[in-house]
């Protein structure tokens, strides 16, 4: 006989224990059905995002946008002729002036990465007062945004990852 995929899980969960089994059972139809499920994120930011975030006003969920976005959150990534490092793509031209501002950092480690990247956003955001703008400048930088309007594309494929 062919189980199917609840079935699998319902008999994985039964191997520790009727009870959890039933009531994972029922958890995920009550999330399904709730008129709340769509509050729950299916896949809650990493860690080092929501770590990141704490002292900002900075979303965990908009800093993992940003870095799919910018590297498919890869930590190895290198972009910008090898300026741009981590999934964050943080340009290294700036590292003096934010190790002085943020603390010393490798834009390779997540956790440090994310770290930057909130403080970045949060400065964007302080400056520009809008999230949209504050996520242009991520880009662009506070100076490009008032100079050159925001790059709305950039913009749009963040929000599309929200």
């Amino acid at each position: 006989m062919r189980r199917s995929r609840l079935d699998a899980i319902g008999v994985q969960f039964v191997q520790d224990g009727a009870i959890y089994g039933r009531s994972a059972m029922l958890l995920s139809l009550f999330l399904m059905l709730s008129p709340l499920a769509h509050a729950i994120p299916l896949h809650p930011p990493p860690l080092a995002y929501v770590a990141a975030c704490v002292g900002t006003d900075v979303r965990p969920e908009l800093l993992r946008a940003i870095a799919m976005v910018e590297s498919d959150e890869r930590d190895t990534a290198v972009g910008d002729d090898g300026i741009s490092i981590g999934r964050f793509q943080l340009n290294e031209r700036f590292h003096d002036l934010r190790a002085r501002s943020y603390g010393e950092y490798d834009p390779r480690d997540p956790y440090q990465a994310a770290y930057v990247a909130a403080r970045i956003l949060q400065d964007d955001y302080a400056a520009l007062g809008s999230w949209r703008l504050a996520i242009a400048a991520y880009r662009q930088g506070i100076g490009g945004v008032r100079a050159h309007g925001a790059i709305m594309w950039y913009v749009n494929r963040v929000e599309g990852r929200l």
